[in-house]
C-alpha cells in the first residue's frame, strides 16, 4: 500500500512538473493559421527593462516594427532553448517589420534584483544557441504587465509597433516551421485590418 502511495504521488509530481515546464513539441503544419488580431488590454509601451547585455530599455523598442515577438524563457526550460536557434533565424527573416525579443524570467528574484549567476547563465546560453536577438532582464514593470502571471515557460505574446498585445499568449515552444506559420499570419493580418 505505502510503495503504492509513493508511486501514486511521484506520478503526480512528475505529471505537474511536466504540465508546468509546457515540455511539449507543437507542430502546426497541417492546414493554414488564424490569429486573432484584436487588441488586448495590456499595453506595453510603459515598460523599462535592463537588457542581458547592458543598457534599459523602454516600450520604445516597438516603434518601426508593424509585430514583435516576446519569448518569455528560462534558463531551466530545455524547450526554450531548444528553440532559441530557430528564433534566431526568424529575427534575421523579416527585416524591420518584425522584432523579437526575449525575457529571462529566472535572471531576477522575488524582489526583482538581477541575479547574477542566472545572468551569466542566460548570456552563455545566448551565446551557444546564437540568439542575437534583444534579451530583457524582468523588471518592476515587466512584471506588473505580464511576468507575475507567467506560470509555465516558454510563453509568447505578440504585440503592435504600439505595444499592445495582441490576442492570447501562446504557450509551449515550437520549431521554425510552427512559428513562420504564426508570424506570416499576423503579419497578413494586421496588413488587411489596417
Amino acid at each position: 500500500m505505502k510503495k503504492r502511495m509513493i508511486t501514486g504521488l511521484l506520478f503526480l509530481t512528475f505529471l505537474t512538473l511536466f504540465t508546468v515546464c509546457s515540455c511539449h513539441q507543437t507542430d502546426e503544419r497541417a492546414g493554414a493559421v488564424n490569429v486573432d488580431v484584436t487588441r488586448g488590454t495590456l499595453d506595453f509601451s510603459s515598460f523599462t527593462a535592463p537588457g542581458l547585455e547592458g543598457g534599459v530599455y523602454s516600450g520604445t523598442v516597438f516603434q518601426g516594427h508593424r509585430l514583435t515577438m516576446m519569448n518569455v524563457w528560462g534558463t531551466y526550460c530545455s524547450p526554450c532553448i531548444r528553440e532559441m536557434p530557430e528564433l534566431e533565424r526568424l529575427s534575421k527573416e523579416y527585416g524591420e517589420a518584425f522584432r523579437l525579443i526575449g525575457v529571462v524570467i529566472d535572471a531576477a528574484d522575488r524582489n526583482l534584483n538581477v541575479i547574477p549567476e542566472i545572468k551569466e547563465e542566460a548570456k552563455k546560453i545566448a551565446s551557444q544557441t546564437g540568439a542575437t536577438y534583444l534579451q530583457l532582464l524582468p523588471s518592476r514593470s515587466l512584471n506588473d504587465l505580464f511576468l507575475s502571471g507567467v506560470q509555465a515557460t516558454p510563453v509568447t505574446v505578440f504585440l503592435d509597433e504600439n505595444g499592445v498585445i495582441l490576442g492570447e499568449p501562446v504557450y509551449g515552444n515550437k520549431d521554425y516551421d510552427g512559428w513562420k506559420k504564426l508570424i506570416d499570419a499576423y503579419l497578413t493580418a494586421l496588413n488587411v485590418r489596417e
